[in-house]
């Protein structure tokens, strides 16, 4: 299970990826990974597949381009950034069957409550 978390360091924005993970090698052990990435123009990922819908003119990154411009109309300009890394995270699944489709996203602003823009792990009422 992996989660990015973005959030405020000593010299402004940063974003840190956590893996937690099952190693089955000599014996099953539960381990966590944590890599603190710096900031870059594009949006990140540490998937190639995301990478390259992002940044490459593939046909795959063009076709995913094509159904990003039908889907973004149906969302308001306040929800349309999370909603294209929604798209790219499902977007990736398609290719990578490591990448689930299901998409929690927790929105933490700095020094406010945090509010869950969508959670398929709650119940509707309870979000």
């Amino acid at each position: 299970m992996g989660a990015f978390i973005v959030g405020w360091g000593e010299h402004g924005p940063l974003l840190v990826y956590d893996k937690v993970y099952l190693d089955e090698n000599p014996l099953p052990t539960v381990r966590a990974f944590q890599q603190v990435l710096p900031p870059r123009a594009s949006p990140y990922t540490t998937n190639g597949i995301t990478q390259e819908l992002i940044e490459s003119d593939s046909g795959r990154s063009r076709a995913s381009a094509a159904q990003w411009d039908v889907a973004r109309a149906g969302f308001s300009d306040q929800d349309v950034d999370w909603r294209k890394v929604e798209f790219l995270i499902k977007s990736t699944a398609d290719y990578d069957t490591s990448v689930g489709k299901t998409v929690n996203v927790l929105q933490i602003p700095k020094g406010g409550q945090a509010i869950w823009l969508q959670n398929a792990t709650c119940p509707e009422g309870r979000k």
